[in-house]
């Protein structure tokens, strides 16, 4: 994976060239898919107004919105535990956006955290350039998101998935995937549907604007140290104090953490490069066919010779034991679902 991916961070005015200064904490270090050039980390504080709370918001709490922008199938169901989290941790204002809804100027109430599932500001561009809004931007290895919309579509229960389509003549999109023969024909049939709209959506995102953090899921999964979050809190706002509390939530809500002894059936695996086991060079073709050169667009390969290192064919197999599945024209195999 190279560094394809950059993080601006912070004060919502672009660099002109060169390498400007970064909040000390972090700056004499380089996190792989997380790197920060252009504008300072820890950006100096504005203040407006009255907190939600009520009464001056004085000094030492974290004072902005802290967006947190991600896609589908790339940890949103992770960071929306984790926000919430904190939120409650540090008496924030959590506010989910409703994608075909978005949020007016003025019902910003700061502090804030606000989770957009889908990085999609269409109803709110206004965002991407307020200078209290804070964002960060999660992506992930396009062929994982392959593999974790497979399995998460063919058992989970969001109404969209439950609607019959005529272009599936009349099946749902969850019937539609379950009646096809093994997991290759499953991945196939996602890099034509679900996860081909996500990867053109992480294609299409602005990675040069400023005040924006861009970060790879893979190099927060295994973030056992922190390092990579903590400079994540640190550009979204956070002072030092409520770190503590942050990282608990985190660690609480991570596989690296305690949330694999508790029981989340959301969770299939989470764990990075799942598709080094599943694709073969054959499904390696169709994904090269459909996406082109994404991958080294995204920073994760800085060639497609990626496809020639894995195996000629994988026996087609299913994913688990065979059920069945109501509506389905076969029976097919069980798939828990991913974070």
């Amino acid at each position: 994976m190279n560094d394809g991916i950059v993080c601006a961070a912070g004060t919502g005015t672009a660099a002109k060239g060169g390498e400007s200064h970064v909040h000390e904490a972090i700056a004499a270090q380089e996190y792989p898919g997380i790197r920060t050039r252009g504008v300072a980390v820890h950006a100096p504080r504005w203040t407006i107004g009255a907190s939600a709370a009520g009464g001056d918001q004085g000094h030492g709490v974290m004072k902005d919105c802290a967006v947190i922008a991600t896609h589908h199938k790339t940890g949103t169901v992770w960071m929306g535990s984790i926000f919430r989290d904190i939120s409650v941790a540090c008496k924030l204002r959590l506010i989910r956006m409703q994608r075909l809804k978005g949020i007016a100027p003025e019902a910003l109430v700061l502090p804030s955290i606000v989770i957009n599932q889908h990085s999609d500001f269409k109803k709110c561009r206004w965002m991407l350039k307020h200078p209290r809004c804070r964002i960060l931007h999660l992506i992930r290895d396009p062929r994982d998101i392959v593999l974790s919309a497979m399995r998460h579509h063919r058992t989970a229960k969001e109404d969209w998935l439950h609607k019959p389509r005529k272009a599936f003549d009349g099946l749902t999109y969850q019937q539609k995937i379950n009646g096809l023969p093994d997991d290759r024909a499953r991945c196939i049939f996602e890099m034509d549907n679900g996860a081909r709209r996500t990867i053109r959506s992480m294609r299409k995102w602005n990675y040069a604007r400023p005040g924006v953090i861009e970060c790879r899921y893979e190099s927060l999964i295994g973030d056992v140290g922190m390092t990579a979050f903590t400079a994540v809190l640190l550009h979204l706002g956070f002072e030092d104090h409520e770190l503590d509390a942050c990282r608990t939530a985190i660690r609480e809500n991570s596989l690296f953490g305690t949330v694999k002894e508790k029981k989340q059936a959301h969770i299939h695996s989470g764990a990075a490069r799942q598709w080094a086991q599943a694709f073969d060079r054959s499904l390696a073709a169709e994904f090269i066919e459909r996406f082109g050169d994404v991958l080294i667009e995204l920073g994760y390969e800085k060639d497609n010779a990626w496809a020639d290192a894995l195996p000629p064919a994988r026996e087609a197999r299913e994913t688990d034991a065979q059920i069945s599945v109501p509506g389905a024209r076969i029976p097919v195999a069980s798939a828990a679902a991913e974070a």
